[in-house]
């Protein structure tokens, strides 16, 4: 049976979301916290704020609702701060068989999900 990792971005905090609905009850949801995405152009400070609040939030949210969760903040020792590389890792940590995530929205991430050389997992984008 797969083990998927479901990735939710931080611009994608739906219950309603493509990757968690019929999400098998063993797949892991993971929600990071990365350097690489609040550095990739300037953001103000209030602005990171207001979303990292808003993962914490939603990643509660989906504990409530039955789903096991792994959140990685920025401040957690083995974080990698690239957002694939730390999906991998999680992955990885938990035994997940593969990466589902919805596409993004932002050109410069989907063309990074697209373009993964060294990838040890499929990554499949609704």
């Amino acid at each position: 049976m797969s083990k998927p990792l479901l990735l939710v971005l931080g611009d994608q905090l739906s219950l309603s979301l493509t990757t968690l609905q019929d999400a098998p009850a063993n797949a892991i949801v993971a929600l990071c916290e990365v350097a690489e995405e609040a550095r990739y152009v300037p953001h103000h400070i209030h602005k990171i704020g207001l979303f990292l609040a808003a993962m914490r939030h939603f990643a509660q949210a989906l504990r409530d609702k039955g789903f096991q969760v792994h959140y990685s903040a920025l401040d957690d020792a083995d974080n990698c701060h690239s957002l694939i590389e730390e999906a991998e890792r999680i992955a990885q940590q938990y035994g997940c068989d593969e990466i589902r995530v919805a596409r993004p929205g932002e050109w410069r991430l989907w063309e990074t999900m697209q373009q993964r050389e060294n990838a040890t997992l499929p990554l499949a984008t609704a």
